[in-house]
This record gives C-alpha cells, sequence and structure tokens, in this order.
C-alpha cells in the first residue's frame, strides 16, 4: 500500500500528503541523499537543481534533495523529523498521522544558517517566522526540540547533555 503522495498544498506550492494512516513512530521514506552539492559538483538549475532544495548535514556537507522529500513544507507543529538510522536518513512519524494529513518537518532543526522565511503553516503555533536556525528558537523551544536533533549536529554545536532520539 502507497505510503504517500505529492499534491498541491495549503502551506505551499507541493506538499507530501500520508496516502493512508500513518502511526507514530513510522518510517515514511528513505531520504535520497547521493546528490552532494559542491565545488566540483554545483547546482545546475537547468535541471531544476535550486538552492531551497539543498539540506545541510554533518560538517557542511550539502545534499539536493530529490523527489518526493524535497516538496515536505515547513510546519512550526511539525508531524514528522529526520532519523539517521543505518547510515540512511529516514522520514519519521513524530505522531499518529491521518490518512490525508500532509507531513511536515520543522526547517529550524539541525540547521545553523543566517536565513529566515515567512511561515504559512497555519498552526494554532505558528512563530510566523521560520529561522534555518535553531539556536534562534526561543530557549524553551530549544529545550522541547533537542530529543529531535541527530546526533551529528548536537556533536558539532556542543549540545551535549541532552539525547538525541533514534
Amino acid at each position: 500500500m502507497r505510503t504517500l503522495k505529492v499534491s498541491a498544498s495549503p502551506i505551499h506550492g507541493l506538499g507530501v500528503f500520508a496516502a493512508r494512516a500513518i502511526a507514530q513512530g513510522e518510517e515514511i521514506l528513505t531520504v535520497d541523499d547521493r546528490r552532494v552539492v559542491d565545488a566540483r559538483s554545483p547546482l545546475r538549475p537547468e535541471l531544476s537543481e535550486y538552492d531551497y532544495y539543498l539540506d545541510y548535514l554533518a560538517k557542511g556537507k550539502k545534499v539536493l534533495l530529490q523527489n518526493p522529500e524535497r516538496h515536505l513544507n515547513h510546519g512550526c507543529e511539525s508531524n514528522t523529523c529526520l532519523r539517521t538510522r543505518a547510515g540512511e536518513r529516514r522520514l519519521v512519524a513524530l505522531r499518529d498521522i491521518a490518512a490525508g494529513e500532509e507531513f511536515t518537518l520543522d526547517y529550524s532543526l539541525n540547521r545553523k544558517l543566517d536565513k529566515s522565511l515567512a511561515c504559512r503553516c497555519g498552526s494554532q503555533r505558528c512563530r510566523g517566522t521560520i529561522f534555518l536556525d535553531y539556536f534562534k528558537l526561543p530557549a524553551e523551544l530549544q529545550k522541547d526540540r533537542l530529543p529531535l536533533l541527530e546526533a551529528w549536529f548536537i556533536e558539532e554545536h556542543g549540545l551535549g547533555g541532552g539525547t538525541a532520539a533514534g
């Protein structure tokens, strides 16, 4: 049975939606991180490769998100997170997700970039602005989100003492 579908999103452009009910903790998809972007292999706009499809990993590594993960929209009360398991990044449900519901990620997690975007997630706890920097989240929200951070991010930014799930 199909797990997801890509279609028009009320948040922004295209989104990724549950094609069936998803249980908390279920792995939804494995992220394809093969397309590394660097000086030897830059983005190719003629192939629809744009910086807003980049994801940032340990030690400054940048990867181009593929379909469908490139269409995951931000949610201030996200219902998924990324977890590295057995060397692969996987999208995991943070709670039960109903069929037809859009999967969302908190774009502030595992990032420390000097960029921000207007937020259109529509959640009751919408922050209005998406800071692509975990450290720009309010202290209480940083504490709440600490278990969702990847181990590499915790290590690179000296956040020891916290625990990353997964």
